[in-house]
């Protein structure tokens, strides 16, 4: 039996049958049963099941043996299932121990034990960019010099670091098996709040040894180098993000929004980017009611406005519009959609009450047709993107040197709150 102070994954502590009556899902149909506070964690793999329940007689000749729950009575669980012990090979509790041994803060978090268990399986992956060739590509993705300094250092150190070396290529493996797939990878862990330079720099190095597999394919989509930079080099824009965020370099946020750009599912097209995403039940909804046909699940374009890179004019979001309705008939004809969408911030009904009817941001409204609010109150993270903070208690000591920033203040202090809104216009031919 593995050490109690590492995560318990992929076994479970036997204890009367009450630890084995509820199932829910975790990740790639492995499922966990827990009781209380217990920590108890039974792994099976269904076909085609999400949840269910594991009737308790099935589980009465059960017995803890090599890390693993041995069913000597398979019982009331069908072929569907596989007990952890017959799927014991695809974890190994020494590389956890590993992990723990070079990194003495690794986090012993759900999240970060679920990522482990999907890449568990994974073979090599691909092999580590190292030295000027890595540089190359961390120039190419746009990572701030200073931290382009501190990847290298770190990596230089990798040969110290075996089993992260492991997990970075076993990671970058199974992120692009998503590549070019509808299908999106699991939660990825983000380390946020750790004070280890390996672990803040860990997600950086990951898609660095992505970026000449996700270039190739894009090339082999037809899509030019130029869209595909640019495309990628939101890395470096979220690396920015992080450090006016939390103060320190490195990428521990917004790990999974990469992983869009990535795995082939959002480009930039001129000043705004574009994700290939389906409509929902009420957007749906409410262009149907427009007299457009629309349904739940139709193919969709979700515009983004990336941060740092300027003013987003009128004519600037209309040129990358017209961009982007002829690249995705070109390059991915079979997901073309009648629609745009547009969830953000931005298209917050009540920022024309403080904005100038000739500003960016309500002549970027005018674009869309805005059909509703959000709902729910969502004050932190506008403060997030116009003050590079969450905090809204402190209103006095926020900067008021734009309009902008007046009317995020303004707002709180007539009473009210940001939601953020909802929008959608067609694509053009």
């Amino acid at each position: 039996m593995p050490d109690g102070s590492l995560p318990r994954l992929g076994w479970v502590a036997l204890d009367g049958l009450k630890f084995l009556s509820r199932i829910s899902l975790w990740r790639d149909g492995v499922l966990t049963s827990r009781e209380g506070n217990a920590h108890v964690d039974v792994v099976l793999l269904p076909q085609g099941r999400r949840s269910g329940w594991i009737p308790g007689g099935s589980c009465a000749s059960g017995s803890v043996a090599d890390g693993g729950v041995e069913l000597r009575d398979r019982g009331d669980l069908g072929d569907g299932f596989r007990t952890s012990r017959e799927v014991s090979d695809t974890f190994d509790h020494v590389f956890v121990e590993s992990l723990a041994r070079e990194v003495p803060s690794w986090p012993r978090d759900e999240l970060t034990t679920e990522w482990l268990l999907t890449t568990a399986g994974e073979g090599q992956g691909p092999e580590p960019q190292r030295g000027q060739v890595l540089r190359g590509i961390l120039e190419d993705l746009t990572v701030p010099h200073r931290d382009i300094d501190a990847a290298l250092r770190i990596d230089a150190r990798m040969d110290r670091h075996p089993a992260v070396t492991a997990l970075r290529q076993r990671s970058a493996g199974v992120l692009l098996r998503h590549l070019g797939q509808s299908t999106t990878a699991p939660l990825l862990p983000t380390f946020n709040g750790t004070d280890d330079p390996v672990l803040r720099y860990f997600w950086v190095l990951v898609f660095a040894d992505m970026q000449p597999h996700v270039s190739a394919w894009h090339a082999e989509q037809g899509i030019g180098s130029e869209v595909s930079r640019r495309t990628l080099a939101d890395l470096g824009r979220q690396m920015t993000h992080n450090r006016r965020r939390f103060g320190y370099g490195g990428l521990t946020l917004n790990i999974d929004w990469l992983c869009t750009h990535f795995q082939g599912q959002l480009y930039q097209l001129g000043r705004l980017q574009f994700e290939m995403t389906d409509l929902g039940r009420t957007t749906a909804s409410e262009i149907a009611s427009s007299g457009r046909p629309a349904a739940v699940g139709d193919p969709a374009l979700a515009v983004h406005v990336p941060d740092y890179s300027g003013p987003f004019t009128p004519s600037d979001c209309r040129a990358s519009f017209a961009l982007a309705g002829s690249f995705f008939a070109q390059h991915f004809p079979h997901f073309m959609g009648e629609v745009m969408t547009c969830h953000s911030w931005l298209l917050d009904r009540r920022l024309p009450i403080y904005l100038a009817p000739e500003s960016n941001i309500v002549a970027f409204q005018r674009l869309f047709t805005i059909t509703h609010r959000e709902q729910t109150e969502d004050d932190a993270t506008l403060f997030d993107s116009i003050f590079g903070t969450r905090d809204i208690s402190d209103l006095d000591g926020l900067p008021q040197a734009t309009s902008l920033q007046r009317a995020m203040v303004n707002n709180l202090r007539d009473g009210h709150h940001w939601y953020g809104g909802v929008g959608w216009r067609p694509i053009e031919a």
